[in-house]
């Protein structure tokens, strides 16, 4: 059994849905129990444009593990990180938002604006501890220090040791229990998708329309049904990562389409491996497609 739900659903090749509100929700230890028992398989806690709160996150993960009976995988969680994936100096400058997120107990991050390769290996990088092996050779020794899995082990309801063993992103480590995600959502990153999309240690990416629109200088034109370019843009990227075995993350909400069929145009279409899901009918529909 995996600590969380997305994973396993991964592996058996599963459409994972996405809880992924514009604003966080609240980050309190009652909010996570209640979210505990929510229709989504995955929960993203949106720091990018709002106040990064790792205090109030690491209670909320301590209620989500006291609502999740032990014998069950937990909801799983991720954040996106209040910094851009354009420089390696800026992920550098910003690794203490790694450290202390990931020190919380959560799942996995999410990368916004990544558009420089290297910067993308130095996130991987850091979210590793220094025992992991695993292509060394591109992603260097691991930089997250010893310390960090006091609470996360907790709310993994695992020993430290364990904690260290399992906190490494999957699949690039088979047993790992991090998912790392990208946001790709500029020219820049979309003319280096290949080689962004190939950095060990990745397990998913998002192609970002409203920022993709914004840089295209088209803002108003980041929903569906895209302009040529846009979506020659989305299947760029929907190529590239499928080439590298990356999970493809989209939502679809085209209101001349019912829900059914932008679950069916998601699934048949773009081979989405994970759905952004704005109802629980959403969810409902598509899970009745996966048995």
């Amino acid at each position: 059994m995996n600590i969380h739900r997305s994973i396993g659903l991964l592996k058996e090749r599963k459409p994972v849905f996405v809880c992924h509100p514009s604003i966080p929700p609240e980050l309190s230890f009652e909010s996570g129990q209640k979210l505990s028992r929510a229709w989504a398989d995955l929960i993203v806690i949106e720091f990018e444009h709002h106040g990064l709160n790792p205090i109030g996150l690491s209670s909320f993960m301590e209620g989500i593990r006291h609502a999740t009976p032990c014998s069950e995988s937990m909801v799983t969680v991720v954040a996106t990180l209040p910094m851009s994936g354009n420089s390696v100096e800026s992920v550098n400058a910003n690794s203490w938002q790694i450290r202390q997120l990931l020190a919380t107990g959560i799942h996995g991050l999410i990368l916004p604006q990544a558009s420089d390769v290297h910067a993308v290996v130095n996130f991987v990088q850091t979210c590793r501890f220094s025992i992991h092996r695993q292509r060394q050779d591109v992603l260097g020794t691991g930089c997250r220090g010893a310390g960090g899995e006091d609470h996360a082990s907790h709310v993994w309801n695992v020993s430290k040791k364990d904690y260290w063993r399992l906190a490494d992103p999957w699949p690039l480590n088979p047993d790992g229990e991090l998912l790392l995600g990208l946001k790709i959502e500029n020219p820049q990153s979309l003319c280096r998708v290949d080689e962004i999309a190939s950095v060990p240690g990745i397990a998913f990416a998002e192609w970002g329309p409203a920022d993709m629109a914004m840089s295209f200088e088209m803002p108003d034109a980041q929903d569906p049904p895209y302009l040529g370019s846009l979506y020659g843009a989305m299947n760029t990227i929907r190529e590239a990562l499928s080439k590298s075995g990356v999970s493809f993350y989209c939502g679809w909400n085209d209101p001349a389409m019912s829900i059914e069929e932008q679950v069916d145009f998601l699934l048949d279409d773009l081979d989405v491996e994970m759905l952004w899901s704005p109802s629980v009918h959403f969810a409902t529909y598509g899970r009745s497609r996966r048995l």
